[in-house]
């Protein structure tokens, strides 16, 4: 489909400044935002929980942990190496 779009001066400035350091086509930068448009808009629909479960992280694997033994004392815990492995599977779901 080819489509004719006109933008403002910032959003063309802003989309050849990052095309440069990017190495990217304006044409793929475009793509690849309307896709992601298209994915996020229809997970609004979804109730918070559920967009939160199929959402990437914003965090890394260290991180997350680096809060769960904020959280309290891992050696306390029951079932430590189940909610690690836990942690680390919903971690790998998300990458």
């Amino acid at each position: 489909m080819s489509l004719n779009l006109r933008l403002s001066d910032d959003l063309a400035a802003g989309l050849r400044s990052l095309a440069q350091d990017t190495g990217k086509s304006q044409q793929a930068l475009i793509r690849e935002a309307i896709e992601m448009y298209l994915r996020d808009y229809k997970v609004q629909a979804y109730p918070p929980e559920i967009r939160y479960a199929i959402t990437p992280a914003t965090t890394t694997y260290a991180a997350a942990l680096e809060e769960v033994k904020a959280m309290g004392d891992l050696e306390t815990l029951t079932d430590k190496e189940s909610m690690l492995a836990t942690l680390q599977e919903l971690r790998e779901d998300r990458v």
